[in-house]
């Protein structure tokens, strides 16, 4: 699984060095390639087996708003293959989606992972004060043992 958040430098050619600890994660999942989108102002990748799933998912839902949704994250996705520096090259439609410069940060989430601009990963850490501040947020966390 995917877990911890890690700041990193993107090449000029949009290039990305995938730390080792997602690396093995992604080999496990069945390949030694990711599909990314976007989606949330970041871009969210997945392991092959975990994207399958997902495709398999959205295959069945035929409501008028997910065909939207499907069209936007469907329509983004794009396979990355790491190469031999385990880097991954994100293409610019999604960087220029997600605000990606140089400093960007990888964020785990247990089935995915996030790359997220260094400002809109602080502008997250912001939002994510203000949802605490929320009597229904703070219970659902408190109720997790968090």
């Amino acid at each position: 699984m995917f877990r911890s958040s890690s700041f990193h430098t993107m090449d000029p050619k949009g290039r990305l060095i995938i730390p080792s600890r997602f690396k093995s994660v992604i080999e496990a999942g069945g390949a030694n390639e990711l599909m990314i989108t976007t989606n949330a102002g970041c871009i969210y990748a997945y392991t092959m087996k975990k994207w399958t799933e997902i495709e398999k998912k959205l295959m069945v839902v035929k409501l008028d708003y997910m065909t939207r949704f499907k069209r936007i994250f469907l329509g983004n996705a794009t396979l990355c293959s790491c190469d031999k520096q385990d880097r991954i090259l994100i293409p610019k439609p999604l960087r220029v989606y997600a605000g990606l410069k140089k400093k960007i940060v990888l964020v785990g989430l247990l089935d995915r992972f996030e790359i997220w601009s260094m400002e809109g990963w602080e502008m997250e850490g912001n939002k994510f004060n203000d949802d605490l501040n929320q009597p229904d947020v703070s219970k659902t966390v408190a109720s997790l043992g968090l």
